[in-house]
This record gives C-alpha cells, sequence and structure tokens, in this order.
C-alpha cells in the first residue's frame, strides 16, 4: 500500500477509529474540565485522580497542555451544586429520577434536597395514578417496592398516598358516559373502577359501555374476525343473551375458516416440500448425466487421438517403407526435393 493510499483510509475512517488509533484530541485536553461539570449535570460522580491522570496523560506531550485534577474537580462541584439544587430535586422527583447519589452531601443540603425531591415524586405518582384510572386500569399493588428502593438512596417515601389521589381525580375523569362507549366499544373487560372510586357516576358509565359493546363490539363482523384470529368467544358478549346464538354461530364460523385456511396452508406446505424434493432429486439426477457425458466425451476425445496417432504412424511406416523402395530404385534425391518443398495451408 502506498503513501496515498495510506493517507486516504485515514481521511475516509470513522472519527472513533482515528481517535483510537491516534490517541486522544487536542479537543479532549481543551474541554478536560468541561467533561467534569458536564458529568456532574447529568447525575454522574467524577473520574477518580488516577483515572483522569490516565485519561489526560498524553495531552502534554501532544498539545503542551496540561489539565489539571484540582481544577476539573471544582468544574465537576460547579455542575453538582446546579444539578443538587432544590430546583432541580423537585424536577428530578417529578420524573422520578433515581441519579441522586452525588447530592447526598453535605447534610444540610441533603436535606433540602430531599424535601424538594420527596415534592416532585409526590407529583410524579399523583399522575401515575390519574393515568392509570384515565385508561380504565386497575390499581397498582406493588407501590411497596418502589418505597424500597427510595429508602436505598435514604428517601423514605411512600407513593400510595399520591398514587391514590391521582387515581380518584382521573377516576372521575374516566368514568363518564363517552368513556364507556369508548371502553366497550373496543371490547375491554370493566374492572368495575367506577363502581368502586366514582360510584355516582357509575351508571352513566355503565350506560356507554353497554351501548359501545352492542353497538361496535358485540357484532357479527368483529365476533367472526375473533374467531378467524384464534380468540376464544369474547365473554364481555356474553350479557347479550338474546343474541349470544347468534354471535356464537358467526364466532364458530370464524374459527372454522381459520381451520379451514390452515390445513389448506399444511397442504402447500406439503405440496411445496414435494416439489422441492423432487426438484433437488432432478437436480442430483442432471448432475449425474453431466458427469455420465464428461466422461463419454473424455473417452472418444482419447480415442480419437489414438486413432490419429495410430493414422500418423502407419503413413510414416509406409513412408519409411516407400523411401528404401525409392533409394533402391535411385528416387531418393526426387523424394527429397518434393519433401522439402512447403505445402500451403487453408
Amino acid at each position: 500500500m502506498n503513501l496515498q493510499s495510506i493517507k486516504y483510509l485515514c481521511l475516509s475512517s470513522a472519527s472513533i477509529l482515528i481517535l483510537a488509533s491516534c490517541g486522544i484530541s487536542k479537543n479532549t485536553c481543551m474541554n478536560a474540565y468541561q467533561s467534569g461539570e458536564q458529568l456532574s449535570i447529568q447525575g454522574n460522580n467524577h473520574l477518580s485522580k488516577t483515572d483522569f491522570h490516565t485519561e489526560y496523560k498524553d495531552c502534554k506531550s501532544k498539545y503542551h497542555i496540561t489539565p489539571h485534577y484540582s481544577n476539573y474537580i471544582k468544574y465537576w462541584e460547579n455542575g453538582r451544586t446546579e444539578y443538587c439544587s432544590p430546583q432541580s430535586a423537585t424536577t428530578l422527583g417529578k420524573a422520578n429520577n433515581l441519579k441522586i447519589s452525588i447530592c447526598d452531601y453535605p447534610s444540610s443540603h441533603w436535606s433540602a434536597f430531599k424535601k424538594a425531591y420527596k415534592q416532585g415524586l409526590k407529583t410524579y405518582w399523583a399522575q401515575q395514578g390519574k393515568n392509570d384510572s384515565t385508561q380504565g386500569l386497575n390499581t397498582r399493588t406493588n407501590l411497596t417496592s418502589n418505597q424500597k428502593q427510595y429508602a436505598e438512596y435514604d428517601v423514605f417515601f411512600s407513593p400510595v398516598p399520591d398514587y391514590k389521589t391521582g387515581y380518584l381525580q382521573g377516576a372521575q375523569i374516566f368514568c363518564t358516559y363517552q368513556s364507556g362507549f369508548s371502553y366497550g366499544s373496543k371490547g375491554s373487560i370493566n374492572h368495575q373502577i367506577c363502581k368502586q372510586y366514582a360510584p355516582t357516576q357509575n351508571a352513566r358509565f355503565l350506560s356507554g359501555y353497554r351501548k359501545g359493546l352492542k353497538t361496535n363490539y358485540c357484532i357479527a363482523p368483529v365476533v367472526f374476525k375473533q374467531g378467524l384470529d384464534g380468540h376464544v368467544f369474547p365473554t364481555v358478549c356474553n350479557r347479550f343473551y338474546n343474541q349470544k346464538a347468534v354471535l356464537m354461530n358467526e364466532w364458530t364460523k370464524g374459527n372454522n375458516t381459520r381451520t379451514q385456511i390452515e390445513q389448506a396452508q399444511n397442504q402447500l406446505n406439503a405440496v411445496n416440500k414435494a416439489a422441492t424434493s423432487i426438484s433437488n432429486q432432478l437436480t442430483a439426477e442432471q448432475k449425474i448425466r453431466d458427469g455420465y457425458n464428461s466422461n463419454i466425451q473424455s473417452k472418444q476425445r482419447y480415442i480419437t487421438n489414438l486413432l490419429a496417432r495410430y493414422v500418423v504412424a502407419m503413413i510414416l511406416k509406409d513412408a519409411q517403407q516407400y523411401t528404401t523402395d525409392c533409394r533402391d530404385s535411385g528416387t531418393v534425391a526426387g523424394l527429397e526435393l518434393v519433401a522439402s518443398i512447403s505445402i500451403p495451408r487453408d
């Protein structure tokens, strides 16, 4: 590889490969302190002194830049101050962000941080409860695991009260005639959320729910599709006793159609498998025939060569005998003259 090719290869390589082969960049050396600040702003710990010197050990020899660990730590502390502020703590809690271990000192700041962080957690869990109920989901039962997770960071907080508050708020939004109609139209199972958490609105929700089931879900095309897709008969349609026989008949048609399709597909697969086997067999037989033909052609060429050599040998033998006869008759000079004449080729 010439010098020009090597230069082109280096220019066309990915930057990460260039860094790996050429070492640390000047830009990295110049931004050593800012990298520490970025780490803390993202909730990450700083490099150890040993790792820092290993990371930036070539900066001085290559670019005459000498990053100092003490300045790196100062920048990291600046980022930590911003990240661990009460305002940031509330934002982190609202996002249920658990990257808070760099904020646990000094103790006075840590106490203020935790207080603001808990306020954020209260908002987060209230929203989670509201989201669950507005989607018609049952209440969560595993919130104690989240409580234990917070305790590992010295944050003692129970999500249950705020989750329930949010869940009750969401239930008021969910338990309407319109939501019931939409819920029933999708064939969703009624978890009795409205009966338990919004009893005064339960009747309106049920009215819409039944209407949605009857109008858009417990109908022949949908039930047929359920059977066609291999699903069991939808239990939510059992409430419509006067239509259940008709709906069950449609579901059975769909299920039988699915069975017929599967059988036809299995037969088609068997035919394709047999066709593939026959094709492979024909290919193998063709290879055998090609081998035989090649062998025959080779033998034909061999026999042709033998015959040609035999004919040449016989001609030479006759020529030798004729030469002897001519010598005896004094015509050798004439034959030699004839032999010296070149016969033009076609």
